[in-house]
C-alpha cells in the first residue's frame, strides 16, 4: 500500500484486539479507530455466558435443582435481544430471572447497554450514558462485569468513536441526498432510506430504499 493510499484511509473499524490497534496506529496514522459495537457486545455477552456457566455448576454442586433445570439450554436465551426471543424462550427467560438474582441483574444491565448502543447517536450523550452504566456495573461487583468494564475502559476513546461515526454519515447524506434517513447496522454498515417528493409521487408514495451498504460506506469515505 502506497503512502497516498494509507493517507486516504480515514476510519478503521475493528474488534478489541490490541495488536490490530497497534498496527493501525503504526501504518495508518491518519485513520480514526472505531471499536465496533458488534465486538463490544460480544465481549459483554462472553462475560454473561461465563457467569451463567459458573452459576449452573454451583447449582448442580449445591443441589439447587430449580436453578439448575432453569439454566439448562439457556445460553442463547440470555444472550439474544429480548425482542427477538420466541414465546417459549421468553417463558424460560422469566424463570431464570425469577430464580437467579445475579443473572437478573447482569441481564438487565446487558439490555440497558444494548439500548444505549442502539438509540444514542451523539458522542457527548453516549459518553454520559456509558459512564453511568459502568458505574452501575462496578457497583454490582463480581469479576465478570469488572472484566468487561476494564476492557471497555481500555478502548474508551475508540468505542465512543462509534457514536461519532453516525453523526458524520448523516451530515454527508444531508448534503448529497436531502431528506434521506440513515439507519445504522452492525459492523460499520448503513442503509439509506429516501422518500420520493411530491413531484415524483407517481409511484403511490412507495418508499425507495437504498440498501447497498458498500455504497453507503463509500459515500461516507467521500469517494
Amino acid at each position: 500500500m502506497t503512502e497516498e493510499e494509507r493517507r486516504a484511509i480515514r476510519v478503521v473499524s475493528m474488534d478489541m484486539w490490541g495488536a490490530y490497534r497497534q498496527a493501525v496506529r503504526k501504518r495508518l496514522r491518519y485513520a480514526e479507530i472505531v471499536a465496533d459495537r458488534f465486538h463490544v457486545m460480544k465481549q459483554l455477552n462472553h462475560q454473561i455466558d461465563l457467569m451463567r456457566r459458573s452459576i449452573q455448576r454451583r447449582a448442580k454442586k449445591e443441589g439447587n435443582e430449580a436453578l439448575y433445570q432453569a439454566l439448562k439450554g439457556s445460553r442463547w436465551v440470555l444472550l439474544k435481544n429480548r425482542h427477538t426471543l420466541a414465546p417459549e424462550q421468553g417463558t424460560q427467560l422469566g424463570k431464570i430471572l425469577a430464580v437467579s438474582d445475579e443473572l437478573r441483574t447482569i441481564y438487565l444491565l446487558k439490555e440497558e447497554f444494548h439500548i444505549i448502543c442502539d438509540k444514542i447517536t451523539d458522542r457527548t450523550r453516549a459518553q454520559r450514558f456509558v459512564w453511568a452504566w459502568t458505574g452501575k456495573a462496578l457497583a454490582v461487583g463480581g469479576r465478570y462485569l469488572s472484566r468487561f468494564v476494564k476492557t471497555l475502559q481500555n478502548w474508551w476513546h475508540e468505542f465512543l468513536n462509534y457514536f461519532d461515526d453516525l453523526s458524520r454519515m448523516r451530515q454527508v447524506c444531508a448534503s448529497l441526498l436531502p431528506g434521506a434517513e440513515v439507519r445504522r447496522h452492525l459492523l460499520w454498515r448503513y442503509s439509506i432510506v429516501w422518500r420520493k417528493t411530491a413531484l415524483s409521487s407517481w409511484n403511490g408514495g412507495r418508499r425507495d430504499e437504498v440498501s447497498d451498504r458498500a455504497s453507503a460506506a463509500a459515500v461516507y469515505r467521500g469517494r
